[in-house]
């Protein structure tokens, strides 16, 4: 029996997907992969896409393991494109990258307490944020556009005008039950 490099590469990669999933999984040999597929993806992020892939590379491994053999060769042998495509799939699922390296950086918009709600519409207002986080020698809360919306119906309902300089901290008093920290 003679495996191509690319076959090679692809069946080490296969292998090391299922050991990872039997591993995290707790699972048995006797569990098929189509099973560890459905139980890692209960258990971990697995996008259908992925689940899609994880199953058409099983069904190739299985040609180039089980399948009929010619010339000493499996009748299937992947090409590279689909080896690169499950080396790639092995690193996102044994080392997904951390949520800081995939996401835009960019500076934190942030408001204190004691800061005006003009600042915090601002921010609202030039990117399109519907919540900041308000900071006061540590995280106190979140503002949210909801909370600006009840804080402005109460002023509205008060008759008293738009307040542009009131604190953040009275705003905050319109915030979800369990978004606000005791004591603003």
């Amino acid at each position: 029996m003679t495996i191509t490099t690319a076959g090679a590469r692809f069946l080490a990669a296969f292998n090391d997907i299922e050991k990872h999933f039997r591993s995290t999984l707790r699972a048995d040999v006797a569990v098929g992969f189509a099973q560890l597929i459905r139980d890692y993806g209960q258990r971990r992020p697995l996008s259908h896409q992925q689940k899609n892939a994880l199953v058409a590379f099983a069904s190739l491994r299985n040609a180039i393991s089980h399948g009929t053999y010619y010339g000493g060769r499996p009748i299937a042998d992947p090409v590279e494109t689909v080896v690169q495509e499950i080396e790639h799939l092995r690193q996102q699922i044994i080392e997904p990258p951390l949520a800081l390296t995939v996401l835009k950086s960019g500076n934190v918009c942030a408001v204190r307490p004691d800061d005006p709600i003009s600042t915090a519409l601002e921010h609202v207002r030039a990117f399109g944020y519907s919540q900041l986080p308000v900071y006061d020698d540590g995280y106190v809360s979140v503002l949210t556009t909801n909370a600006i919306a009840r804080w402005l119906a109460d002023q509205l309902a008060r008759n008293t005008g738009i307040a542009e300089e009131e604190p953040v901290r009275q705003v905050l008093r319109f915030a979800e039950p369990g978004g606000r920290r005791a004591g603003l």
